[in-house]
């Protein structure tokens, strides 16, 4: 049975029981991960199966599909509920190993799509599943490749990829001039998603609805296996055509079935309305209820419903139940009355939640390439909401994430492979990776608190209160800078080093490289480095992440060794650099020096910000900007 810790919980928990958790979680997750490598390669399969469940008005659509993907791969399987003709069936199973199933569609999604998933396992259980709706054609690039890009999936142990989706909107409509794009709060239907449409099929894999009602939108159940996904590079994509009715069709579909949104039910009080009014007309199923809609002139109390749903709020399901009103009008433009017409214009403002979440879902869509999980998007809302993450920060936050990292690492380039895989080199000595995050960046206590003096002398903690401390070891120096009167931020690479900051001296360090500051502009008055900027691997950028946090006027104190000191001589320790080449680098950056302080062993310097358009700064600015902006 799994055990949930809540932050209650974790609150009453001592460091040793939350250590032992988290080498449980370790333990764990490196045991879960090297199995399903081992399973994708221990299960080897060349047959690729292509899957696609259609009905008659999307026919067209599913034929062209069918012609551009069958060639390429092993068999094709296409679900219809037993609205395609005779002919139409005939048509597609002319195409290399095509297999038409009628299977009745009981308004349940995730049931319909397990239909061919069945299928597939008759051939062979551990297949690759090809899978889009009829809206979605895959690129020639794409199905040409698919065994290429199969036989690379399986070598390197991944059992899932993303398709980049780029999106082409048929302007057919006349309300296209209110909604050129679907409705939709925060308009996350952008190229940068990429949707998970190939996967290695499992005996027992198959789709289970989400939400309360459970039987539109769906995931994969896959109790056996886990998933270890990568997206493809954006040269393999499928297109998304659609029009905007199609999609307020679609979003009726969804209403009228699961209450709109995530499948929410009777969370959705216009969809428990809606309900109660169809079955007063004996409407049962979507597909009476769309014929009913198509038909026009519905029923006065529906029809009252029509008019009051152009009204719901701007949330996921709010939008939806409105988009289901639009569908209405769209097809019966004579019922429209000016106030209809007003409603339709002008949609109902959205409430902060709703706002922040529509926020954190574009966020997830252009990062991740995917819909947020519940206690994520739970997790952001609310601390965006409370003040605790500025809304901006959100994006790098989620680029820093292993998932990000490992689905966009085809999109690069081979040079930024390269580069990407020396930077996490570097950074793993700083983390002791070799020792699994142990050992501490341990320095003598008399030598901290003299630089802290050197540098309260410099920058005053009445006038600079709020210091970051970079490189801030095992926490004493933080410690002592908030003894000195300073609200201090210390941020250190290493696990042992956060957990001796905590348990022997209360200090809560944050692991953070100090070339990716992960703060929101103007947040510092001053910078505390000591014994911390000769560990940089590239000057220029940090200094550049420093001005970025810092406020104008601010101050940045370092201290390093002297270059040409022999008991600085080693590896773990050498400054390559001399203060007149490190004050070039902070003049052109934008800073001025205020003190330098030179002995045999030690370099002392402080540095000003100046603002972007003070004038000894304007002549390097333009070379600047180039790097500076480019931060996200």
């Amino acid at each position: 049975m799994a055990v949930v810790i809540t932050p209650e919980k974790a609150k009453e928990m001592t460091p040793e029981e939350k250590e032992k958790i988290r080498k449980e979680y370790e333990k764990l997750r490196r045991r879960l991960e090297q199995p399903i490598v081992e399973w994708i390669r221990e299960h080897p399969s060349k047959t690729i199966i292509y899957c696609q469940a259609t009905y008659d008005q999307d026919y067209q659509d599913t034929l062209k599909c069918v012609e551009r993907v069958s060639p390429h791969v092993d068999y094709t399987i296409i679900v219809e509920d037993g609205s395609l003709t005779e002919e139409q069936k005939a048509k597609l199973r002319s195409y290399p190993n095509v297999i038409v199933k009628t299977v009745e569609f009981k308004d349940n999604i995730p049931e319909y799509r397990n239909a061919y998933l069945e299928e597939a396992k008759k051939i062979d259980p551990y297949a690759w599943i090809l899978v889009s709706d009829p809206d979605e054609l895959f690129s020639e690039s794409l199905v040409k490749d698919i065994r290429a890009i199969v036989a690379a999936l399986e070598k390197d142990g991944y059992n899932m990829a993303g398709i980049n989706c780029r999106e082409a909107f048929e302007l057919v409509e006349w309300l296209d001039d209110l909604d050129k794009l679907k409705e939709c709060p925060g308009g996350y239907r952008q190229s940068q998603f990429y949707k998970n449409l190939l996967f290695k099929c499992s005996p027992n894999l198959r789709y289970i609805g989400v939400g309360k009602t459970k039987n539109v939108h769906e995931t994969w159940h896959s109790p056996d296996v886990p998933w270890r996904a990568i997206n493809l590079h954006p040269r393999y994509y499928y297109e998304h055509r659609k029009s905007a009715l199609k999609i307020w069709r679609n979003a009726a579909r969804n209403l009228f079935i699961g209450g709109g949104g995530d499948n929410v039910g009777d969370l959705n009080p216009y969809w428990t309305k809606l309900r109660q009014i169809c079955n007063r007309l004996g409407i049962k199923t979507w597909r009476q209820f769309e014929e009913y809609m198509k038909k026009g002139k519905v029923d006065p109390e529906l029809k009252a419903w029509l008019i009051d749903a152009l009204q719901a709020p701007a949330t996921n399901w709010g939008t939806e139940t409105r988009e289901t009103a639009k569908w209405y009008f769209a097809l019966h433009p004579d019922e429209i009355t000016p106030e209809i017409e007003e409603r339709i214009k002008k949609p109902p403002p959205m409430p902060e939640t709703a706002e922040i979440e529509a926020y954190v879902t574009k966020c997830y869509f252009e990062i991740l390439g995917r819909h947020p999980d519940g206690p994520g998007k739970e997790f952001y809302t609310k601390a965006i909401l409370e003040g605790k993450i500025p809304k901006e920060a959100l994006p790098k936050i989620l680029m820093q994430s292993k998932e990000y990292r490992e689905k966009f690492l085809s999109t690069l380039t081979p040079d930024q492979i390269r580069l990407a895989k020396k930077w996490e080199a570097y950074l793993a000595i700083s983390k002791k990776a070799e020792t699994e995050g142990k050992g501490i960046d341990e320095a003598p206590e008399q030598l901290i608190k003299q630089s802290i003096e050197f540098f309260a002398k410099h920058v005053p903690p009445e006038k600079y209160p709020n210091v970051l401390d970079i490189g801030a070891g095992f926490g004493l120096e933080t410690k002592m800078l908030m003894e000195k009167g300073y609200k201090a931020t210390g941020i250190t690479l290493g696990k042992d080093n956060i957990k001796v900051a905590k348990e022997r001296f209360g200090v809560e360090l944050i692991e953070m490289d100090m070339h990716n500051l992960r703060f929101p502009p103007d947040t510092f008055d001053a910078i505390y480095m000591s014994h911390t900027f000769e560990h940089a691997i590239a000057p220029w950028m940090l200094i550049l992440e420093m001005r970025f946090v810092l406020k104008d006027g601010g101050r940045v104190f370092l201290e390093v060794p002297t270059p040409d000191h022999p008991d600085h001589d080693v590896i773990w320790h050498t400054n390559l650099l001399y203060p007149k080449q490190i004050s070039r680098l902070f003049r052109m950056a934008g800073f001025k020096e205020i003190v330098r302080c030179d002995s045999p062993k030690i370099h002392r310097l402080i540095y000003e910000k100046l603002p972007n358009d003070h004038p000894d700064f304007k002549h390097y600015w333009g070379y600047i900007q180039h790097i500076y902006y480019r931060r996200p």
